[in-house]
């Protein structure tokens, strides 16, 4: 039985970010690993990720860019430790973007939240050359097995791997 139930989010912040993607040479990525529902290869050592599970006991939504780690589990899984909202407080800092982008925690409007990436994913792959404090990393650094810098690698962990169009 299934906890969670899928929406079709996923696929229209595709649709909507599809420019960016073919412009910037992104490659969308499908696993039989437990991963993210939207999963892109942006280039070695970057990975954006993205989920949203609508639960009636709570909304669950990941938003990750960065390193993706096949990750000690029962089932097979992949995580990218790289916050999306790091890269959005960088380049506000930086006066790359110049917004009031609140933080996406909590997320309490998934529309709200993929507005937020549509608003930001061209300008973080622009300067997704950024040095980001990865936090996520050193938390988790006892369950992470192996970094997976590329979709190669990654098919040869999970033979069942595809690149989407």
């Amino acid at each position: 039985m299934c906890f969670f139930k899928k929406t079709n989010y996923a696929e229209k912040l595709h649709l909507s970010l599809l420019d960016t993607v073919k412009q910037n040479g992104i490659k969308r990525v499908k696993t039989d690993f437990l991963s993210f529902d939207l999963l892109y290869f942006i280039k070695s050592d970057k990975w954006f990720g993205f989920t949203f599970h609508n639960d009636p006991r709570d909304n669950f939504v990941q938003i990750r860019i960065g390193k993706l780690y096949h990750v000690k589990d029962v089932m097979p899984r992949l995580f990218i430790t790289g916050a999306y909202t790091d890269y959005i407080r960088k380049l506000n800092l930086d006066g790359v973007l110049s917004s009031k982008i609140p933080i996406l925690e909590p997320l309490q409007n998934i529309k709200e939240v993929i507005k937020i990436v549509e608003e930001t994913f061209k300008t973080i792959i622009e300067h997704i050359h950024l040095e980001i404090q990865d936090k996520e990393k050193e938390r988790l650094q006892s369950y992470l097995k192996r970094e997976i810098k590329d979709i190669n690698e990654l098919k040869q962990l999970d033979t069942k791997t595809i690149i989407l169009e």
